[in-house]
């Protein structure tokens, strides 16, 4: 339900990155930075966030056609678990479930308000928003509770479709060099948690990938990753728990002058980016 690009848009995407851009690794960004050298002209690191299987069915071939670098950021607890990520479950419950089926946490509104398309995309965006403020235990089990009630609405090729990279793909594609980082282990808000649910979330996800990698990890990408959802209290614990890098998730471009490695901009490419559009935002990422 939430999907950033068709194979094929993709694929054109990383053809036009590595032809007229310069595709850096996060390695190579991190290097730099501590070298205090600046980026190549017209750089762009390639990021991919969550970990879903169409990283390594898709992504991954593409990224290899084109010889482009890419970071994949892994929330650790989903990897192997056969589980599907708890945003797309949400998703494609408002999407399926009869009007005023689901009620939005801390609000007296159910959701979707409607039956029109229109209607259901709100209405993701309304639950998405309540949700990210809950425990991640009441979370699992609201969403748990909705899939067993509504079992019968949800399509079993759409739920393979967004359950999670196995440990095997990731050492493959790490194998194949696409590099990783951490998303934590279970993509919460992070400044919702307290300083021990924080370290935890960046030092066991970041440990995890380095048993199975058998390399450091350089960096983390903030789950949501947009203002609010992380402060200068989780920056200062992200270079505590030994991160080069942190990307947030609000746009724009990052400057070598300016660049703050713990508060990195990413430009963020959804579902009806044409390929104009993507060339103006890869070169304009400001604009």
């Amino acid at each position: 339900e939430l999907v950033s690009a068709s194979p094929r848009e993709f694929d054109s995407q990383m053809d036009y990155v590595r032809s007229c851009m310069t595709p850096v690794s996060l390695a190579e960004v991190a290097d730099r930075l501590d070298r205090g050298e600046p980026m190549p002209p017209r750089a762009v690191a390639v990021t991919i966030d969550d970990g879903f299987r169409d990283a390594y069915v898709h992504a991954y071939p593409a990224l290899r056609r084109h010889g482009v670098p890419a970071t994949v950021f892994l929330s650790t607890g989903y990897v192997d678990s056969g589980e599907p990520f708890w945003f797309e479950l949400a998703a494609s419950l408002v999407i399926r479930v009869p009007p005023h089926s689901l009620p939005v946490p801390g609000r007296t509104i159910r959701v979707p308000t409607g039956a029109s398309a229109r209607e259901r995309q709100a209405g993701v965006r309304e639950l998405l928003e309540s949700l990210k403020r809950l425990r991640a235990a009441d979370r699992d089990a609201l969403i748990r509770d909705w899939c067993r009630q509504y079992a019968a609405l949800l399509d079993p090729q759409l739920l393979e479709g967004i359950r999670p990279l196995g440990w095997a793909q990731v050492r493959e594609m790490s194998a194949g060099g696409v590099e990783f980082g951490s998303h934590t282990v279970t993509h919460p808000t992070l400044s919702g948690l307290c300083d021990e649910d924080v370290r935890r979330e960046l030092v066991e996800s970041r440990l995890r990938l380095e048993q199975q990698l058998g390399r450091a990890v350089n960096a983390v990408a903030y789950p949501l990753g947009v203002p609010g959802t992380y402060d200068a209290r989780i920056r200062s614990m992200v270079a505590d728990a030994g991160y080069r890098l942190a990307l947030s998730y609000r746009p724009g471009g990052n400057w070598s002058d300016t660049l703050d490695r713990f508060d990195a901009r990413r430009t963020g490419i959804t579902a009806g980016t044409d390929q104009a559009h993507f060339r103006v935002l890869v070169r304009m990422p400001d604009w």
